[in-house]
């Protein structure tokens, strides 16, 4: 991870508690399997990411290099934040079991939309606080033993002492967090299979039409795409 993001190198040598206390998360101190860094950036407009472990499937963490969005959009992202942001994703991992405990009821039918979206923000939140806790606890000490300007994470940046007042400040909206994230995932992955499996009668046309319009789009371009080749290549092959 040092070496795909240098800027964490700064004031970090080996040895160090921080050091040390990277080491052992990502050799799966907490999570009970090694945590693989994975030098690509996030998929999403986050400074960090995880992908969950599960059978056939390694465990990772991502960092973004440069600031997504904001004032700063395009410029490098700073020691703090990146490691704010490895701090953040490396205690979010360990919640694989609640992520997909979550996901299994959500396909069971046991949960609808909102309890999915909101449930997967809250097993975040969590992660912040303990983020917020190791900054206060960890972070502050070994920046003053360093003599290091103790400045805050911008993975708390959100920070609040409670779950409900930190849900508060991300509006219902479809093309934010949480429910850009969630939502999306709810509607496109979950949402098929509860009807598949006979667990979702297709009655609201109103609630999916959103999911039934871009898939009909596809399909309508694809036909179009195909249309327009067999019949450019007849023509071609009558001027022959």
């Amino acid at each position: 991870m040092l070496q795909g993001r240098p800027a964490m190198r700064e004031h970090v040598e080996e040895g160090d508690a921080i050091w040390e206390w990277a080491a052992r998360r990502f050799a799966g101190e907490e999570l009970g399997q090694e945590v693989y860094w994975d030098p690509n950036s996030p998929r999403r407009g986050f400074l960090g990411e995880h992908r969950i472990p599960r059978p056939g499937v390694t465990g990772c963490i991502r960092l973004r290099e440069v600031h997504p969005w904001g004032p700063k959009q395009g410029t490098p992202l700073s020691f703090e934040d990146l490691w704010g942001a490895a701090v953040f994703e490396l205690f979010n991992i360990t919640s694989a079991a609640a992520f997909l405990r979550l996901y299994d009821d959500a396909r069971a039918g046991e949960i609808d939309r909102d309890g999915y979206v909101l449930g997967m923000a809250e097993i975040e939140y969590s992660a912040i606080v303990r983020t917020k806790r190791f900054w206060e606890e960890n972070w502050l000490p070994w920046t003053k033993s360093k003599g290091v300007p103790p400045r805050p994470f911008l993975s708390l940046s959100t920070w609040q002492p409670s779950y409900e007042a930190w849900i508060r400040q991300f509006p219902r909206d479809p093309n934010r967090y949480p429910w850009r994230d969630y939502g999306k995932h709810y509607d496109t992955v979950v949402v098929p299979h509860l009807i598949r499996t006979g667990k979702l009668e297709f009655t609201d046309w109103r609630r999916f039409w959103p999911h039934i319009s871009v898939g009909l789009w596809l399909v309508v371009g694809l036909l179009c795409v195909y249309g327009r080749k067999r019949f450019w290549g007849k023509q071609s092959g009558d001027q022959d």
